[in-house]
């Protein structure tokens, strides 16, 4: 039951990303280059706050 929590709780956290992309006007496709894209921004983007 715990990680059906967390599972729940990413999916809100996801809701929020999404409608912040809303709001400041990203398209679908712009939001898709993003997504693929996270993994690479986290590893060489000094200006992300760093992700334990």
């Amino acid at each position: 039951m715990n990680n059906q929590k967390k599972i729940a709780e990413l999916d809100e956290i996801t809701i929020e990303v999404i409608n912040l992309l809303a709001d400041k006007g990203v398209s679908v496709n712009d939001a898709r280059y993003i997504s693929e894209n996270i993994p690479t921004i986290l590893e060489v983007e000094t200006k992300v706050k760093r992700i334990d």
